[in-house]
């Protein structure tokens, strides 16, 4: 993605969030370039490219601020809390800004592997969130938090066991899908480390995109990149 402002034109456009309508003013270029949605709305002699403007009444101003920085800078924040990259992710999936998606799917695997001897490292609120806005097994992120929630029951602390059963009874399929992947995997690796066991674009989206992501480029490694949940799960 060319973030650096030396390539990037004069012509802003003006980005109206949530029923508060909070403006961000952002280079055309910029947003085009990260393909799916933005390029299409400002594509062509749609009302939002002769005005240049566009409302998206329904999203949440901090995530969007979270975006506009990723553009700029070409990378997430290191500050992001789960939650934060959760939604950074599913904005991604909503708005089709693949590299987004992936770049968030990294973070949160980041953000996750810390020590957290005494409690799940996705919480309640973080799961349902998750599952609320993914629709099967297949959605990366679902992907990853149901691989997670299997990690922990083959491998997690007996003490958080109440809290992991409060989840899986509590939140919708999780426990469906959790089943679903340890039917077909004998094996449970823990999806927060990138690499080794797992593939690095496990959880990516590579879909119709015909590389790999450069953190993905090692010579043990043959990722396949013709599917969303390469490799760690099959129906």
């Amino acid at each position: 993605m060319a973030h650096l402002t030396a390539n990037l034109s004069d012509q802003f456009v003006q980005i109206l969030v949530s029923s508060e309508l909070k403006e961000f003013s952002v280079h055309k270029t910029l947003i085009r370039s990260t393909r799916g949605f933005f390029d299409k709305g400002f594509d062509g002699r749609l009302k939002e490219v002769i005005e240049s403007k566009m409302f998206l009444p329904e999203d949440d101003p901090d995530t969007f601020e979270i975006f506009v920085n990723w553009m700029y800078a070409g990378n997430l924040r290191h500050d992001l809390y789960p939650m934060q990259i959760i939604n950074v992710w599913i904005f991604a999936q909503k708005y089709l800004c693949q590299k987004l998606k992936n770049n968030a799917m990294d973070a949160l695997q980041d953000a996750l592997y810390l020590p957290c001897e005494y409690s799940l490292p996705l919480n309640y609120v973080e799961v349902a969130r998750i599952f609320d806005n993914t629709t099967d097994i297949r959605d990366c992120l679902r992907h990853f938090a149901a691989v997670l929630l299997a990690w922990e029951i083959r491998n997690g602390n007996p003490y958080n066991i109440e809290y992991l059963e409060k989840i899986l009874r509590g939140v919708g399929d999780s426990l469906e899908n959790v089943l679903m992947f340890l039917r077909h995997n004998k094996d449970v690796f823990d999806p927060r480390i990138r690499g080794g066991a797992i593939s690095r674009c496990t959880f990516h989206d590579h879909t119709g995109d015909s590389q790999l992501c450069n953190s993905a480029l090692t010579i043990a490694e043959t990722a396949t990149t013709s599917s969303s949940t390469p490799g760690y799960y099959s129906s």
